[in-house]
Parts: C-alpha cells; structure tokens; sequence
C-alpha cells in the first residue's frame, strides 16, 4: 500500500462531499508468474510480499548486489496468487479505490488477516477515514478473522462473506462422495436429494440428476434450486432425511442463503 494512499483517498473523498467512510473488499486470484528486475524501485518483482504485523515489507527485494539476487532466489518463494484491496466509498456512483496489489503463495492465517486490518484501521484513523466494514469470498481464513473480530467489544465494524462463494463451496462440499459434512449434530448427504428427484417428478422441485453431478464448481443457481424451500419441504418426506439434514439445512439455507 502506499504511504500517501489514505491521503488521495481522503482527498477525493472531500472533493466529492461524500462521507468520510469506506468498506473494504480483499480477494485473491491465481497468477502465472515471473520473476523480474524492476529498474524504476531498484526491486525484484514476484516473489511473495512479506508481511511483520500487518505490514508489508515493500522493501524486502531491493537489489543491492548480484549476491543478493541470488539469496533472493534461493531463500523466497515464487508468488503464485495476486491479492488484491480495494476500498469502495459509501457511494453508489463512486469508483472503487485500489488500495493494494501484491504477490502471495496463500500461505497465511486469520490472526495475519486481523494484524493487517488493525494496521488499515490506525491508518484510516489519522486521517479521519472510518472503515464501516470487510468484505471477502468465502475463505475460511477471513471467516475466522471476522468471527474472531466481530466478538470483540471494541470492533465498530460489520463483516460480510459472498454468499455466492458461500453457496457454491456448501455444494461443492455435498456433492463429493468422500466427504463427510457434519452441521451441528447432523450429517449432510446428497443420498437424500437423490432419492427426492427418484421420488417426485421434476415439476415438483426443478432438480436433475445432472444438477447433483459436481462441476461447474461456480454455478449459484444450482446451489439455490438444492437448497430451495419447495426442495426443503418435499425432503420431509424422503426417509431419513428427517432427522439428518432438514433442521439444519433450513438452518444453513435460510440464513446464509437466502437472507
């Protein structure tokens, strides 16, 4: 990030007369990388960003002989994934602002996660910007972090998952037959979606047995006609399903899904 990036930020923001608030998005994305010089910072470019309490270490490639060049080569990791901040101002209207981009090998924790809001945080603080919330995908790295956050009694902010992340990865989960998936005291199986689409005709739910097959990893509306409440009702009456998934999948449905 920036040093003075608050600062345009901030800027901008009362150029606009909007308000001095902003949430902010974090995603990343998988890269074909390559290691290079970059001649303007006097950098290598590529390898993953180290981070000390939630800052980065922009610094941490700087070329200062062919020797280290090589120690960087020997001793770092490739970054395989580009993580990208943005912030988006409490506008509908307005853009986004990119706050960081940075190499990773996705290899961190939730306390990293919180380390590194708690730097943003102090940041937006001195220069009277207020972070309503966090958004992220569906990792389970950030849930921790925001369940983590959201319990402590000082945390002002409001944490939000996509739920079509949320969606697709419960599908994909269900789908696979050598997973297990426990909700609470219950197990999930798709046995019983199966034996459903054998019992009712299709007019009844809108499920195929081709909607149960696990690809198109990405598809929502999938996840949606699984977990639609004409299906919910309709379980009821398949054998067993009962007492193993409906409480919980209305549960899990309802809440994450649909609300």
């Amino acid at each position: 990030m920036k040093e003075n990036a608050w600062e345009e930020i901030s800027e901008t923001l009362n150029e606009q007369d909007l308000p001095l608030c902003i949430w902010v998005i974090e995603d990343a994305t998988r890269e074909t990388s390559e290691i290079e010089y970059d001649s303007v910072s006097n950098k290598i470019v590529g390898f993953v960003l180290p981070f000390n309490n939630g800052e980065a270490n922009a610094n941490a490639y700087l070329v200062t002989s062919a020797t280290t060049i090589v120690n960087f080569f020997q001793k770092n990791d490739k970054a395989n994934y580009t993580y990208v901040i943005m912030a988006k101002p409490l506008q509908d209207t307005s853009s986004a602002f990119c706050l960081s981009i940075y190499g990773t090998n996705n290899k961190f924790t939730s306390e990293d996660v919180i380390n590194r809001w708690n730097v943003m945080q102090k940041l937006t603080s001195e220069v009277d910007i207020k972070i309503l919330g966090f958004s992220s995908d569906g990792d389970t790295r950030l849930l921790k972090a925001m369940q983590t956050s959201a319990y402590q009694q000082q945390s002002s902010q409001y944490y939000i998952q996509d739920m079509v992340h949320i969606g697709t990865k419960f599908r994909t989960r269900l789908l696979k037959p050598n997973v297990t998936l426990p909700i609470g005291n219950f197990l999930i199986s798709a046995s019983h979606l199966q034996k459903l689409i054998e019992t009712y005709s299709k007019d009844k739910h809108l499920l195929t047995r081709r909607n149960l097959i696990p690809e198109d990893k990405m598809n929502f509306r999938l996840a949606e006609k699984m977990c639609a409440p004409t299906v919910l009702e309709l379980l009821k009456y398949i054998p067993e399903s009962r007492n193993n998934c409906i409480p919980k999948i209305n549960e899990l449905c309802g809440h994450f899904i649909f609300r």
